[in-house]
């Protein structure tokens, strides 16, 4: 499932992006619908396992479960720790290390998982909307149905 809301990506203002935080923040904001989408796909999946990823695995996907993880009042820590190791599972050192100076200098600054940047997008969550379940309703469209439906299956 796509992440970006074609339909409102032309709002997008890169400018403004001067950070990972920055861009989890817009996105969150500008893609409510896609972000309904891959809740209710999570939500309405067969018994089992699911996946989630995206190109690089930490951006969408770290959004995307962190959202699923507070919805259902997963401690913010464990999120945010779950979040922060994915450079280490991903390698991200080692990447960063085969790079030349200028292509590492452009890179660097959205490859890392720092904490404080999943901490700042879920700030923002509780800020703007009141939390990742209030953001998920009333700004994503998402029902009290459906959000019980992510509960059980995260929690059972």
């Amino acid at each position: 499932m796509p992440w970006v809301d074609v339909d409102r990506e032309p709002a997008r203002d890169p400018a403004k992006e001067r950070g990972l935080a920055d861009l989890y923040r817009d996105s969150l904001d500008r893609n409510v619908g896609p972000v309904a989408a891959a809740v209710r796909a999570f939500a309405a999946a067969p018994a089992g396992p699911v996946v989630v990823h995206c190109a690089g695995g930490k951006d969408r996907t770290g959004m995307l479960v962190a959202v699923l993880l507070e919805a259902v009042c997963v401690p913010r820590a464990v999120v945010v720790e779950d979040y922060a190791v994915s450079a280490q599972h991903l390698g991200i050192a080692d990447i960063l290390a085969t790079l030349g100076d200028a292509q590492r200098a452009r890179v660097e600054t959205y490859a890392w998982s720092h904490p404080e940047t999943l901490t700042s997008a879920l700030e923002h969550l509780d800020a703007t909307y009141d939390g990742a379940r209030s953001y998920l309703r009333d700004a994503c469209g998402l029902g009290e149905a459906e959000l019980e439906a992510v509960r059980h299956r995260l929690v059972h």
